[in-house]
C-alpha cells in the first residue's frame, strides 16, 4: 500500500530529523544525517569515553539504551547507534536524559 509506505517513510524522516537536531544541540556528541534507515550513528569521542563506556554509563545512570558502535567494527568504536523505532514522544525524554548524561560526563572531565 503506497499510502501506508509513504506514511511510514515520513514518520521515520521526522524521527531522524528530530534525533539529528537534538544531537547537534548537545556538547560532546555529533552525527551525520543518514539518507535513509532506522538508525543514527552518533559520534561520542568528544564526550571523553568510547562507545561501550558511553552506552553502559547511559543505561546505568539514565536508563536509556543505545548500542555501542564497536560491534560494527573498529572504525565505529567511538560511536553509539540510536534507533529510530520509537516515536518522538518517546525520543524526547530519552534525549533529555542523554543531554543530562553528556553534561555529567563533561563535568567529570573538566
Amino acid at each position: 500500500d503506497e499510502e501506508y509506505i509513504n506514511g511510514v517513510r515520513e514518520e521515520y524522516r521526522q524521527r531522524r530529523n528530530y534525533v539529528c537536531d537534538r544531537v547537534a544541540a548537545i556538547d560532546g556528541i555529533a552525527c551525520t544525517m543518514p539518507a535513509a534507515g532506522m538508525f543514527v550513528m552518533v559520534r561520542i569521542d568528544q564526550a571523553g569515553v568510547d562507545g561501550l563506556q558511553f552506552a553502559q554509563g547511559l543505561l546505568q545512570d539514565k536508563g536509556v539504551s543505545v548500542l555501542p558502535g564497536a560491534g560494527f567494527g573498529e572504525c565505529t568504536r567511538d560511536y553509539v547507534r540510536v534507533s529510530l523505532a520509537q516515536p518522538i514522544n518517546v525520543l524526547r525524554p530519552a534525549f533529555d536524559r542523554i543531554e543530562a548524561y553528556c553534561q555529567q560526563l563533561s563535568n567529570k572531565h573538566t
